[in-house]
């Protein structure tokens, strides 16, 4: 009678052992992983504050992620009177803590979730163009690092007759889609997207997108990276040519993005086109002097205006933007720059 085969017990013992050594090196690393996240990310939004001495505590967005989206309101000022607003719907995830479960199931260390909640430079820019229609009215404008596409759409709502929403992360191109489409505009959405979208969002992320709406504009999704070169020639397809109207918000927090952000401004705009340039003041001001001197350096760029502007940061609630008498505002440094090449 043949005997079966057994493996030492101190041998399995030890697979075991090792088993639950890498599932604990695991556990830790992605919770190291989202400890980093959640503290860059509060140091980047704190640092135009920081100086005035307040802290703003982590905040997350709201509600579902994977299978469901969810909208909320940005309201943006119209006119210094609070109670004359533009509301704009926009999706998004429940919170930043998902999207890092997200990427940490698909072993996607690359991936950052800093798109998930807007930032402050984004509602200054929208607010903006909001109170100026006549920087984007019936232009192509181009939203570069797009996040959930708030700039873009309020450029659609002042009047823009094309926004093309651009992000390297395929997710944040798919949520920026989902708002313009909840906003009442037409979408050409970046099918590109869909193989990465379509675990995150289920069936509801794969074909939410309408090609006729009750608003005039249209929004072109776009997952671009201007550290890409065909990326761009990709991107300029999609719109049916350069643009006049380059929109670029909290883009410079690394010192990194200065050179590629400097060039990507002469690639994408059509000759005389203006590149709207929001960041906070006092966070990195090297990133945009260096990128300022780069661009002028050519001389192809000219400065047409330094604007001061100012938010308040982004309420706990789901009413982004909304003012509270308790939240300090936030200055936002507004560069205009027209391309004469």
């Amino acid at each position: 009678m043949k005997t079966r085969w057994k493996a030492p017990k101190t041998a399995t013992k030890a697979a075991t052992k090792a088993t639950k050594v890498k599932k604990v090196k695991k556990a830790k690393k992605k919770k190291t992983r989202a400890l980093l996240y959640r503290a860059t990310y509060m140091l980047l939004r704190a640092a135009p504050t920081l100086t005035r001495g307040s802290l703003p505590t982590w905040r997350r967005a709201i509600r579902c992620y994977g299978k469901v989206t969810w909208q909320a309101r940005a309201r943006l000022r119209l006119h210094d009177d609070a109670t004359d607003v533009l509301d704009i719907h926009l999706v998004h995830p429940s919170s930043i803590d998902d999207v890092l479960d997200f990427y940490d199931s698909n072993e996607d260390d690359a991936a950052d979730p800093y798109w998930a909640v807007p930032w402050p430079s984004a509602f200054a820019l929208a607010e903006f163009i909001a109170q100026n229609v006549h920087t984007v009215k019936n232009k192509r404008v181009f939203d570069a690092g797009c996040g959930l596409g708030l700039v873009g759409l309020a450029a659609l709502r002042s009047g823009a007759k094309c926004a093309v929403l651009a992000d390297r992360e395929p997710l944040a191109v798919r949520c920026a889609e989902l708002s313009a489409s909840a906003c009442g505009f037409a979408v050409h959405a970046d099918r590109s997207a869909d193989g990465a979208c379509a675990e995150a969002f289920g069936s509801e992320g794969a074909t939410p997108i309408k090609d006729d709406a009750g608003h005039a504009g249209v929004a072109v999704g776009a997952v671009f990276s201007w550290d890409t070169p065909a990326d761009f020639e990709r991107a300029i397809e999609r719109a049916d040519g350069r643009c006049d109207v380059l929109l670029c918000a909290d883009v410079l927090y690394e010192a990194k993005q200065a050179k590629p952000v400097a060039e990507m401004a002469s690639r994408l705009l059509v000759p005389g086109g203006e590149l709207l340039l929001a960041d906070p003041p006092n966070r990195a001001p090297q990133n945009r002097r260096e990128c300022l001197k780069l661009m002028h350096a050519t001389g192809e760029f000219h400065t047409v205006d330094s604007l001061a502007l100012s938010t308040r940061d982004v309420s706990e609630e789901g009413r982004w933007g909304e003012r509270k008498a308790d939240r300090d505002e936030v200055p936002i440094l507004l560069e205009r720059l027209v391309w004469r090449p």
